[in-house]
């Protein structure tokens, strides 16, 4: 082993922590990797680091942190990518509603929808795919390490990089392991490179080989981060000379330029660490990775007890509940396959090896969805009965729904409604869990589209719905309470198998931190919707007659800061709430608490108040029934 501190440390911030913390190890499969040096305890920070370079994914025009950025080229880098690209098989599922009753259509209003005819797709979602906008702006990015000289010489470098600041990154080398020669990203990335390099003015000075290796460094060890657009105030010259201008017009508060100042704009953003890429990979992490914009750094957090020498581990896949092949959606072999294509590697970490618990399907013997996958061993075997049979719903089934669900939840999640996904989403969802078609297979309880399938259908009856039509009419066909045992089922599923399996066979740990940040998509409907319902909301108004116009006996509404009046919890609420309560407050916040004990965070403390109010008005108004 060896100490840290051998090393450079300047983008380390938590000098003495992380040199107390950790040490480097040589291991047989990970490579130089991090280890615990003593005992830790969820909580504990073992580090906080900048990034050597940190660049937008997806720019959108020429800025300081983009300086060579042009329509031009972003649109050429795009093409260029996509013409390498191998076509990617899509869904045909047909979004729009085959209606041939076209009166009808006139007088089917959503209120708040807009109709797919008038809806303006989002440009990012057209041109996305697997290496697109990633390569695309790793090789943007470039440039800021290496500027060109010939033209732009007015542009001042945002930050001066070492010719070493990149050695200490690991990539797929094809000269000095051939193998990698074969492999289609690797592939994909230099032919990509060698077009650009030899057909861009602005790259005639670049090195082929250099900017090939730092695409593959990228995308073997930098971080995707999701970080607030926080510029108000314009920096192109001509756009200051007009806030001049105009300041005597304009309140300097009363306007962002262009931009609502209460609309939070995400900014995906690439960062790349030189401490946090020697994080080994777990699919069943013992680190919790955040970024904090004020410090401009990566903070890793431990999540669970580690003893010395336990290997220091992150994961590189998405948390999300959008993304399969993620800590939360997809199998074991999604997973694999994502981190061979795009992080070089075959995944054997403890969750890898260990029963796929995510992919639970029908037996045909005992009839229980309960046949789990061994990817490992290619085997499958059902724990009610024990018999190794031929599944069922896997195969092109399997991947059918899957691509579906994650279709409908990409659209709805992103705001991309109209009216006839809102007409179908219900039907075509009920048909997954009971097939018209009894030739089809219906969804099975454990594998993980059943839990999608059940947060889908209730964002519908609890959100969507009673957006469209009024929460009366919603009560009044009883889908609150439909909704919150779809909610339950959604929680339940994150609770038994992402945060930990429940079967004694089971050999991995869980990923909780995943569970509770990607199962808050669902809850905070559910706590709004409680929170709304059992409040009286006129109790504590008083109205005072108006001062300005007495002789017309008006009255003005006065509101006064006191405790809500509360009204009991629907019967019919109580036992699917009470339990998602129970689930959350007592199970999965207890350990939030810890992980948060020592970097606050004020998105998770309101997340953490949320919960808690949330759980202290299920207990009160159950009790008023």
């Amino acid at each position: 082993m060896t100490s840290v501190d051998q090393y450079n440390l300047t983008t380390v911030i938590n000098k003495e922590e992380f040199k107390s913390y950790v040490e480097v190890k040589e291991l047989e499969i990970e490579g130089r990797s991090l280890v615990a040096k003593k005992k830790l305890l969820p909580g504990d920070v073992v580090l906080v680091e900048e990034p050597v370079i940190k660049y937008n994914l997806r720019p959108t025009c020429r800025s300081t942190k983009s300086p060579y950025y042009s329509t031009n080229l972003w649109n050429y880098l795009l093409d260029t990518v996509h013409s390498y690209e191998e076509p990617v098989e899509v869904e045909s599922f047909d979004f729009k509603k085959k209606d041939n009753n076209d009166d009808d259509d006139d007088d089917d209003s959503y209120d708040g929808y807009t109709s797919s005819e008038d809806e303006d797709e989002d440009p990012a979602a057209v041109v996305d795919s697997d290496f697109c906008p990633g390569v695309p702006a790793a090789i943007l990015a470039y440039l800021d390490i290496h500027p060109p000289t010939h033209i732009y010489s007015k542009i001042k470098p945002q930050k001066s990089f070492q010719s070493d600041d990149f050695d200490f990154f690991y990539y797929p080398d094809a000269d000095t392991e051939p193998q990698w020669a074969d492999h289609k990203t690797y592939q994909l990335i230099r032919n990509v490179v060698y077009q650009v390099v030899s057909t861009q003015p602005l790259y005639s000075h670049v090195d082929a080989t250099d900017l090939i290796n730092f695409v593959l460094k990228i995308y073997s060890n930098a971080h995707t981060v999701a970080l607030p657009r926080a510029r108000e105030l314009p920096t192109h010259s001509h756009k200051r000379f007009r806030r001049e201008k105009y300041k005597d017009k304009f309140e300097e508060n009363d306007t962002c330029w262009g931009e609502d100042k209460e609309e939070l704009v995400i900014t995906p953003t690439i960062a790349l660490l030189r401490w946090g890429s020697k994080m080994a990979h777990s699919c069943t992490p013992n680190l919790f990775l955040r970024f904090e914009p004020a410090r401009n750094a990566m903070v890793f957090t431990v999540i669970r007890p580690l003893e010395v020498g336990e290997v220091l581990s992150f994961s590189y896949l998405p948390e999300d509940d959008l993304s399969v092949g993620g800590l939360i959606c997809g199998t074991t072999m999604d997973r694999r396959a994502k981190l061979e294509k795009f992080k070089f590697f075959t995944c054997s970490c403890e969750s890898c090896v260990d029963w796929d618990w995510s992919r639970g399907v029908h037996c045909n013997k005992c009839h229980q969805d309960l046949n789990y996958n061994k990817p490992t061993l290619d085997i499958w075997k059902c724990f009610n009965c024990g018999n190794m049979n031929e599944p069922t719903f896997i195969g092109d089934r399997e991947n059918s729904v899957s691509r579906v669900l994650m279709g409908f939840a990409t659209r709805i999640y992103n705001n991309r409604i109209d009216q006839n996904i809102l007409g179908m989403l219900e039907p075509y969802l009920f048909d997954l869990l009971n097939p018209a078609d009894k030739e089809q297979v219906a969804v099975p309880k454990n594998h993980w589209t059943y839990s999608i399938v059940h947060s889908l259908l209730a964002t519908y009856h609890l959100l969507l719905f009673p957006k469209a039509f009024g929460k009366g009419l919603a009560s009044r066909l009883e889908l609150f309470e439909k909704g919150l045992q779809e909610a339950l089922t959604y929680i339940h599923f994150f609770h038994d198998t992402i945060v930990a399996h429940r079967n004694s066979e089971s050999k991995s740990h869980g990923n909780p931190m995943a569970a509770f940040f990607a199962g808050w998509r669902i809850l905070h409907i559910v706590i709004d919707l409680v929170m709304d319902t059992t409040e009286n909301k006129y109790a504590n108004v008083t109205y005072e007659a108006s001062d300005s116009e007495p002789d017309l006996k008006e009255e003005e509404e006065v509101e006064e800061h006191k405790e809500p009046v509360l009204v009991a919890l629907p019967e019919k609420w109580v036992a699917p709430v009470t339990e998602i309560s129970d689930i959350v407050s007592k199970e999965w916040i207890p350990l939030v608490k810890q992980v948060f004990r020592n970097h606050q965070s004020p998105v998770v403390e309101d997340m953490i108040q949320q919960i808690q109010e949330f759980a202290e008005r299920v207990e009160k108004t159950s009790k008023l029934i």
